[in-house]
């Protein structure tokens, strides 16, 4: 579950509870879908001195398996810092309902920020390769490849 000290909910949310907000969040799985997001998350003040364990997926067959479970986000839902940006239970969006135009204004980094899967996956099929990584100064580094497809 998402820790309230990392979440302002109060100042955030539209349209429902921070109970609602947190049962919503808690029924996804939640994909980076750039490097640069991850890099960004492992490179977090509250992440960079620890390793984790980073799967990397073919995306078209995941996406094809999981197109009617997936939604779109254009923020890091479950967090709050540095800006508490306004999120409700509209932030998530299926793929066939995301602006992508309106958002591919904003650059990649901004376009689409997290893909969510309803329910879980089984990302056995989709799995190419399981590393073990860590922020490594403006970076990230492989540690140790622990799989490779």
């Amino acid at each position: 579950m998402i820790s309230p000290t990392l979440f302002a909910p109060r100042t955030a949310l539209k349209d429902c509870t921070l109970e609602q907000w947190y049962r919503l969040l808690n029924k996804y799985v939640f994909f980076w879908l750039t490097r640069e997001r991850l890099r960004t998350l492992l490179c977090a003040r509250t992440y960079r001195d620890h390793p984790h364990v980073v799967l990397t997926l073919e995306t078209l067959p995941f996406v094809r398996k999981y197109e009617q479970r997936i939604a779109l986000s254009p923020m890091n839902s479950g967090n709050t810092q540095p800006i508490a940006h306004e999120r409700s239970p509209e932030t998530f969006k299926k793929m066939r309902d995301y602006p992508f135009q309106e958002r591919a204004r904003r650059g990649d980094y901004y376009q689409v920020v997290e893909l969510a899967v309803e329910g879980g996956a089984d990302l056995t099929e989709s799995v190419l390769s399981v590393d073990l990584m860590q922020c490594a100064g403006d970076g990230m580094r492989v540690l140790h490849n622990i799989s490779r497809k």
